[in-house]
């Protein structure tokens, strides 16, 4: 396995992404797709080595990018609200995802491979808000994979209309950058106790994740503040209204069945819409499919590879 190497580029003022890139030397001279990993909230692009040293024993070269606001790519400007799960606007997200794929195509080693987008959680949702509002034209996306896209959002009991107001007005009141009550900086149970996690059911995974950000601060992100709260519900509504077009590029979507975040009935009413989408549920995962026991994560690899031998 080669040493990831870091990329970077500005898709707007100020602004810098930081990626990783996982390829073999002479690479460039084959035809097998790029994989560009788009992480869920809080995930750094180191997380996904292992994922990256699986598709690269396929072939196919690997990129993993961090969101703005994650990882090293650019936070906020306060050194408080950059350690949060905070973010403006999730449509800045879908232009960086379009910045990259138009860069990707205009300068990257890499401009003439077809692209696979492997997206989690909140970086599904973000390609899904891409596919609504941009045209893909020109940007050879072949194949999207979207493990467990966040496609509506948890409130662990309390009544949606009520968590939207709360987000609307705790943003209304100045209080937007806040950790959303119950939240608050990286190291707390949720994020370093096994027992009881929803996100995974694979205890190696899960400790390997916790050592990789007890050895790099750096990396962190804490829970989400009240304005990510209502940017995500205004993200959700709008997948939800209808859609100009349906999607013309082949999606394949994983969800775990004993995930708890978005229900199995929200996946299958949500992609009916779409014909060039198909839904399968993984038996026995939780919410981090590629964090999940070696069975689940075949299944994803699976579902990468089927696009290796029939993208563009």
């Amino acid at each position: 396995m080669p040493e990831a190497v870091p990329f970077h580029l500005t898709p707007a003022p100020g602004i810098t992404l930081r990626g990783l890139e996982w390829s073999w030397a002479g690479q460039t001279a084959t035809s097998a797709p790029l994989v560009i990993i788009l992480p869920g909230r809080a995930e750094p692009a180191e997380k996904y080595a292992e994922t990256a040293s699986d598709l690269l024993a396929e072939g196919m070269p690997v990129w993993a990018v961090d969101w703005r606001g994650q990882g090293l790519s650019t936070r906020h400007p306060d050194p408080a609200i950059s350690r949060r799960g905070h973010l403006e606007r999730f449509d800045d997200l879908v232009a960086d995802l379009d910045h990259l794929l138009h860069w990707h195509r205009q300068h990257s080693a890499h401009q003439h491979r077809p692209v696979i987008l492997l997206a989690h959680s909140m970086g599904g949702a973000v390609v899904l808000r891409w596919l609504q509002t941009r045209s893909p034209a020109g940007l050879a996306v072949g194949g999207i994979v979207l493990s467990a896209p966040m496609i509506s959002i948890p409130t662990w009991g309390t009544p949606q209309w009520l968590a939207r107001l709360l987000a609307r007005l705790a943003v209304i009141a100045g209080r937007g950058s806040r950790y959303v009550p119950g939240h608050g900086g990286w190291g707390l149970r949720d994020d370093c106790q096994f027992e009881g996690n929803r996100r995974t059911s694979d205890h190696r995974r899960f400790a390997r994740e916790v050592a990789l950000l007890q050895a790099r601060p750096d990396l962190r992100v804490g829970g989400p503040t009240w304005n990510w709260l209502h940017q995500a519900f205004r993200l959700t509504r709008q997948l939800a209204a209808p859609w100009p077009s349906s999607p013309t590029i082949p999606i394949q979507v994983l969800v775990g069945s004993d995930d708890p975040y978005v229900p199995h009935a929200t996946h299958s009413s949500f992609f009916s819409r779409f014909p060039q989408a198909t839904l399968r549920h993984i038996p026995a995962a939780r919410h981090e499919l590629l964090a999940e026991h070696d069975a689940c994560r075949a299944e994803v690899l699976r579902a990468i590879t089927l696009f290796r031998h029939t993208g563009p």
